[in-house]
């Protein structure tokens, strides 16, 4: 099974920023991503919201069951 970790991190100033923590995570091409740093947490915790979301997205599904779940 595939598991995606994005964390939010507290960073320089206090600011909360959201962290990939996926292994092979290719949306930066090799680089490890990183969202804004933000001064609201609930902010920080959006971008980490989407990131999981763009991560879900990347997944190959199954033909089989596209099929099976018509």
């Amino acid at each position: 099974m595939f598991c995606v970790i994005v964390a939010v991190e507290l960073v320089v100033g206090g600011w909360a920023q959201a962290v990939c923590r996926t292994e092979d995570c290719t949306a930066l091409h090799g680089k490890r991503w990183k969202g804004e740093p933000r001064v609201h947490k609930a902010d920080a915790t959006e971008d980490a919201r989407l990131h999981r979301l763009w991560h879900r997205r990347q997944q190959h599904v199954p033909t089989e069951a596209v099929e099976a779940g018509a």
